[in-house]
């Protein structure tokens, strides 16, 4: 085993790490097995855990078992403890549910077909998760995913959000939303589309405590998008090489005031 990082209330990647006590404080040493390593796709906030750059080896279930889900139920019982798993599945799931993800998992759908249809993901007081290669669409009424409650380190990656707008906007709500102090996240490389709330980065108006929230969406693309792509309330959201297509949407600088949005190409034909 290696010392990866102090991580918790006190973060640091020195092995001898001296820090102030003003109050109560978590701090644990990470030690991970001689030759892990994160995957080198991995970019921004996700790959951190402070605003020093102290690094996270975010690897999801990799030092776990990879195991084939069947059914919603498997998925279901695969993914809602803590144990570090790597989950698949491949062919359409059809329900009207919602999957909890706990910590320490890697949830990889296989195939063209994969495809979670009316499921939702919930990732709530999670930690090291990583979500990739899956459509998931019409969920209702809950959020097609949404990062609750203090999660950290989650990776949303090549995922495809949608539901259909002959609904009305409020028939669906959001196709990710984070929320609530959850923080060091990364989408990268999703395409987000045919939806009214598309992704809200915060609680509400006055959430005060969603300040800490750090997220990092990058090669996304939004398309036939009205709203909401994406509304950040965080001084520490950073969104770069955006693409949309019929977005009929708020300006992305009067929603994302200070989130650092670089190249946002405007109604182009081709996808993130």
């Amino acid at each position: 085993y290696f010392f990866q990082s102090w991580s918790g209330g006190a973060t640091s990647a020195d092995e001898v790490y001296t820090f102030s006590i003003a109050h109560n404080v978590d701090a644990t040493a990470i030690f991970l097995p001689e030759g892990t390593r994160a995957d080198p796709n991995l970019t921004g906030y996700a790959s951190v855990q402070d605003d020093r750059g102290t690094p996270y080896l975010l690897i999801g279930g990799a030092l776990g078992d990879t195991v084939k889900a069947r059914t919603l139920g498997e998925l279901q019982a695969l993914l809602g403890d803590d144990v570090p798993r790597v989950v698949t599945f491949s062919g359409q799931l059809t329900g009207a549910a919602e999957i909890d993800i706990g910590s320490h998992k890697t949830l990889l759908g296989i195939g063209a077909q994969a495809h979670l249809l009316g499921i939702g993901l919930q990732i709530s007081w999670a930690r090291n998760v990583i979500v990739r290669n899956l459509p998931i669409s019409h969920v209702t009424p809950q959020d097609a995913i949404e990062i609750n409650n203090g999660s950290r380190h989650i990776w949303i990656d090549r995922c495809e959000l949608y539901s259909d707008r002959e609904h009305g906007k409020d028939f669906y709500d959001g196709l990710l939303d984070i929320k609530n102090e959850s923080s060091f996240i990364t989408v990268s490389w999703s395409s987000f589309h045919d939806h009214f709330k598309t992704s809200l980065i915060r609680s509400g108006e006055h959430a005060v405590a969603d300040t800490v929230i750090r997220v990092t969406y990058h090669h996304n693309g939004f398309y036939t998008a009205s709203r909401v792509c994406p509304a950040c309330a965080s001084p520490r959201c950073m969104c770069s090489i955006t693409t949309t297509r019929t977005a009929v949407r708020r300006s992305t600088r009067a929603w994302v005031p200070a989130c650092g949005w670089r190249t946002i190409p405007s109604r182009r034909s081709d996808g993130p």
